[in-house]
């Protein structure tokens, strides 16, 4: 049987999603990767903290942005830069306390995240300076500090017209 790792991946492939754009993690380097998340992010109250556990210990400044569509995983690319690899931590399905390590663009991350069974998740920028943590409610918790939103979906700035003139009659 496959393990959940595997069955992510193999979603991936059959999304026709190249291992540039999404791929598993380096497993090797997820305990340093987890180490790091923990010291910026999760006040680590006792040495077996399960990383399910972290929102419930989550440290510093807390924004709660509600998503704006129907599946909050729909609106990752409304929040993040396209062209950036960010760290996506997965719950195993069948191992509580487990999660998984992937990597990739939010646009294949997005693809992913819509073939799964509702699940929460984590996004992390690979540099540690945020996290978005999702958990299967319409919101995100943000931590950090997000980047600023992209060009192409920041709010059009008001027009401010003149005031309109009473049309003179003949």
């Amino acid at each position: 049987m496959a393990t959940f790792r595997e069955r992510i991946i193999g979603l991936a492939r059959s999304l026709n999603l190249s291992r540039e754009q999404f791929t598993v993690g380096p497993f090797i380097d997820w305990p340093a990767i987890q180490k790091r998340i923990e010291s910026r992010f999760v006040m680590k109250t006792r040495s077996d903290l399960s990383p399910l556990e972290w929102p419930e210990h989550f440290k510093g400044k807390q924004q709660v942005i509600k998503s704006q569509t129907f599946e909050p995983y729909e609106y990752l690319d409304e929040l993040l830069p396209v062209n950036e690899i960010f760290w996506l931590l997965l719950p195993d399905s069948a191992q509580e306390q487990k999660l998984w390590l992937f990597q990739g663009y939010i646009r294949p991350i997005q693809k992913v995240l819509s073939q799964l069974p509702k699940t929460s998740f984590y996004v992390v920028a690979k540099k540690y300076e945020w996290l978005l943590f999702n958990d299967r409610k319409d919101e995100f918790t943000a931590l950090g500090e997000l980047p600023e939103k992209p060009e192409s979906y920041k709010e059009p700035e008001a027009e401010t017209l003149p005031p309109e003139q009473p049309e003179e009659e003949n």
